[in-house]
């Protein structure tokens, strides 16, 4: 009976080590489309100066099509190792294109992992992205308390 539990619980492991590393690989994708989606924005801005329409019409397609497959294989990689990692990526993803979500995004992480500094660093970026200047120095004070090695004080806030 011990040893029936014992197989079941390697099992169980291995399942869960599975998962993490087609989780990982997803987020590997992910990243690769996300990219690909940037690439042809750029292309769709530069037809646009070029004065390529057509071109414009279809890369800016192609972007919004990479980047709706990026997060919809990164929900997937959630679903099978939920992580606060890949919803962390997620938001950074986000942060362009859609900063109000990328910001709810974190502000929920940052709820559920009140110690994870690197949380406390992205939501600060998107904050400080979005003109949201105090929010971002708090987040970045929370972060800080959190990693003393990061500087007293980022360049970003004192530009102005």
């Amino acid at each position: 009976m011990f040893r029936l539990a014992a197989v079941a619980l390697s099992l169980a492991g291995a399942g869960t080590a599975i998962n993490a590393a087609y989780s990982e690989n997803r987020a590997e994708t992910a990243e690769k489309l996300f990219s690909a989606s940037r690439t042809s924005a750029n292309f769709a801005a530069q037809a646009t100066q070029r004065n390529e329409p057509t071109k414009a019409r279809a890369a800016n397609r192609s972007a919004k099509a990479l980047e709706a497959t990026a997060l919809s294989v990164l929900l997937i990689a959630r679903r099978l190792n939920p992580d606060a990692r890949l919803d962390a990526w997620r938001a950074q993803l986000l942060s362009d294109t859609e900063p109000a979500r990328s910001n709810a995004t974190l502000r929920q992480l940052t709820r559920e992992e009140p110690e994870n500094a690197l949380l406390w660093i992205l939501r600060f970026q998107v904050e400080l992205q979005t003109g949201r200047r105090e929010n971002a120095r708090t987040s970045y004070e929370r972060a800080r308390g959190l990693d003393s090695q990061l500087p007293r004080r980022p360049a970003a806030l004192r530009t102005r």
